[in-house]
């Protein structure tokens, strides 16, 4: 049998504020996709390749995550679209009927309503909560509940009338007759998210653990499937039997045969969601509040104008394709993949294994405890040897293979600043800023040299190089935080050449030059001072120097670059934050985040205490302002080192008056976090502000904590983790 073609992209529908969570076709004309910015919206078709917004429901008061499309029935001809949310309610509407309003609302779950099933045999509504329960709806009527899993329920399905699956953050599946289950089937080391019929076969699980499992109705595995790197959130079958998965490595893949046959590689941070359209199109929903239709049918590809406007492009994979040259590296001397059994010792050690005739780069995550493949080795040119590039020598050059032939060209020198040089990358080739953190860790990790064979039982965190709080086995400390997280790491030499680099511009400027650096320290902090508030323009050029103010703070009097009441005001003009509500993009993400790295130094140091406890409500606000749930990992884990070390203050200054905004923010970002280092850091500055304030407490009680805290799916019940045993500790003190 002939290959298939390839899915290509159709339209791209961009309405929604936020992540799209859900999407679901009734026709081949109609999409609707649920999203984080409360609203489902409805797509008709007005081309072959052109869909447009032709409806907005909007009765949710909180995240939508889930939809399901119910079958016509006698009362309601065309059918129900279910949705459900954060707010624990389902609403049911007719999308066909104008203006879109609820048929009627179910209610009884006691959290996050995150999956949703219609069972186009029997008509009956399933849906699953994090409150670790399943519901069976019929004609608006609960008539079963799934009691059983420890955990949150992430997925249901209905293989036949009265038997359902569920699966959990537990590690679990359970099949239910009723409300009985019936067996549980075990594979999956971590939580799983999504269940889909395969007829004739079984079904199918994705995981957490990035695998996909297939299953017969018995419990038997009859395969498990790889290829993605990070956690699978959705499943779906095409018309045509095709397997559809998608996750965290900002993917779309498509297989066939048990065989992934094309990986549809997305522009955005997550792929939350897939489904078919009835002609074998498919669509996603994306982190970046895009729906995308891809399609086989060349009547149906989106024009060139399209495809460039929308940012469709591919991945950014560094080492995407294979080649029989690899730089320095000699492929012979490489071990094999049984080198992935061990483990790493260290957050982000990255492993180079030999597969076949295929160099793999591999990275270690201690979060998921395993080996997450970069991708496969094109070149890396260490600095045995220069390499030319544009008439230059480089210390390196990468090959980036992002589907163009030939592969792009990343120089590098050892001297230079890591993000500077994924910045200028990214301008040269005109591609997506989303791009930079990717580009900038990688350089990081393959430009230095690996500790090899060092273990330590002491914890580093990634971001900060401090340590953290470790709870003593022997005692039932509360979980406060008792230090500041400092961001103390960086490539000073890199950071130094470039500042001068800026000098030497200044100074060769007349309207610039008096700003120029002199020998003495003040000129240079006023210098410095300068360019923050004024001068700077370029977003990379920033970058740069924002990197060298949070260091120097450590040292250094904050209102001396800034004035004792301008820090704040100065931070957001200079990352073009305001208070409107506007999403920012993704190189003032960046700057954003080095400007909180900054002022979670200034917490920290005893010379800038004071000036940041006359701040601390200006902080606050910023931090209200710019949070908006962005899916930037590296921005939300620096906003919670900096809520850490705000708790950390507050109660060494006896100022309890901030807390309960604090403690809001945080439980907004608990809800929806799923690194454990960034998780863990919230748990305890939600300890020290509820141990430390009585307004604390009550406020954490009147916002549901407890709850909040328990329901997590990354939080397991006797799990020994560090992060359990902080939790477990929270909720005592709770």
């Amino acid at each position: 049998m002939a290959a298939p073609a390839p899915f290509q992209l159709s339209a791209s529908l961009l309405g929604h504020a936020m992540d799209v969570k859900s999407v679901v076709a009734p026709t081949d004309d109609l999409i609707l996709s649920a999203s984080r910015d409360t609203s489902v919206l409805l797509w008709s078709r007005v081309a072959p390749n052109h869909f447009t917004e032709s409806a907005k429901f909007t009765e949710h008061s909180h995240f939508v995550n889930s939809l399901a499309i119910l079958p016509p029935s006698e009362l309601f001809p065309n059918g129900l679209i279910a949705s459900g949310g954060s707010d624990k309610i389902i609403h049911l509407f007719d999308p066909y009927h104008s203006p879109l309003e609820p048929v009627y609302t179910l209610t009884g779950h006691e959290d996050n309503v995150c999956c949703l099933y219609a069972s186009r045999e029997s008509g009956r509504l399933i849906s699953g909560s994090w409150d670790k329960t399943a519901k069976v709806w019929q004609d608006g009527i609960c008539v079963a509940t799934l009691r059983g899993h420890t955990q949150a329920i992430w997925s249901v399905l209905e293989i036949e009338p009265g038997v359902v699956l569920t699966a959990s953050a537990d590690r679990t599946i359970r099949l239910w007759h009723g409300e009985t289950c019936t067996n549980t089937f075990r594979g999956h080391n971590d939580a799983v998210r999504s269940l889909v019929h395969l007829p004739g076969i079984g079904f199918a699980s994705g995981s957490n653990d990035s695998t996909i499992f297939i299953w017969g109705f018995d419990g038997t595995v009859i395969r498990q499937l790889h290829g993605h790197t990070s956690f699978i959130y959705s499943l779906a079958v095409t018309p045509s039997g095709e397997l559809l998965s998608t996750g965290e490595d900002r993917t779309l893949k498509v297989w066939r045969d048990f065989e992934c046959i094309q990986t549809i590689a997305h522009p955005c941070g997550s792929v939350w969601c897939a489904t078919a359209l009835p002609n074998g199109d498919i669509v996603s929903g994306g982190s970046d509040g895009f729906v995308r239709v891809f399609t086989r049918d060349p009547a149906r590809l989106a024009d060139s104008e399209a495809l460039k406007a929308s940012g469709n492009i591919p991945r950014l994979n560094v080492f995407e394709s294979a080649s029989n040259q690899v730089g320095d590296i000699d492929k012979n001397k490489l071990p094999g993949a049984e080198a992935l059994e061990r483990q790493g010792t260290k957050e982000g050690e990255v492993l180079m294994v030999k597969n076949g005739n295929v160099v793999e780069a591999h990275q270690w995550s201690m979060a998921e405890a395993t080996w997450i493949k970069i991708g496969e080795v094109v070149d890396a040119v260490g600095s045995q040897r220069k390499q030319l590039f544009g008439g230059k020598e480089y210390d390196y050059v990468f090959d980036v293979d992002i589907g163009s032939d030939p592969p792009l060209k990343l120089p590098y020198n050892a001297s230079d600043n890591p993000y500077a040089a994924a910045q200028e990358f990214i301008h040269a080739n005109d591609l997506d800023q989303d791009f930079l953190e990717q580009v900038a860790n990688f350089i990081i990790q393959n430009t230095s040299p690996a500790s090899i064979g060092q273990t330590s039982t002491s914890y580093s965190d990634p971001f900060t190089g401090g340590s953290r709080y470790i709870p003593q086995a022997t005692q039932a400390a509360p979980p406060v935080a008792r230090a500041y997280l400092l961001f103390r790491q960086a490539n000073y030499s890199a950071m130094t050449s470039k500042i001068l680099e800026h000098n030497a511009k200044i100074g060769q400027d007349p309207s610039t030059a008096s700003y120029a650096l002199d020998a003495g320290q003040e000129a240079s902090i006023k210098a410095i001072s300068a360019i923050l508030q004024d001068r700077l323009q370029d977003a990379s050029d920033r970058l740069s120097i924002l990197d060298m103010a949070r260091l120097l703070v450590l040292d250094i009097a904050v209102d001396k670059l800034f004035g004792s009441h301008k820090i704040v005001s100065s931070l957001r003009q200079i990352c073009s934050v305001d208070s409107l509500g506007a999403r920012l993009q993704k190189d003032e993400e960046t700057n954003l985040m080095l400007a909180l790295r900054l002022l979670a130094n200034a917490c920290g140091t005893p010379q800038n205490k004071g000036v940041m406890a006359s701040n601390l409500e200006q902080v606050c606000k910023l931090l209200t302002d710019t949070w908006r749930d962005t899916a930037n990992k590296n921005l939300r884990s620096t906003t919670a080192s900096l809520i850490l070390n705000l708790a950390v203050l507050l109660s060494e200054v006896a100022d309890d008056s901030l807390s309960v905004d604090l403690i809001s923010l945080l439980l907004e970002i608990i809800k929806s976090e799923t690194a454990i280092d960034t998780l863990q850091n919230c748990l305890l500055a939600l300890g020290t502000l509820i141990y430390a304030s009585g307004s604390g407490k009550e406020a954490a009680g009147l916002l549901e904590a407890r709850q909040i805290v328990s329901s997590h799916p990354l939080i397991v019940v006797g799990d020994s983790s560090e992060l359990n045993a902080v939790s477990r500790e929270l909720l005592a003190l709770l």
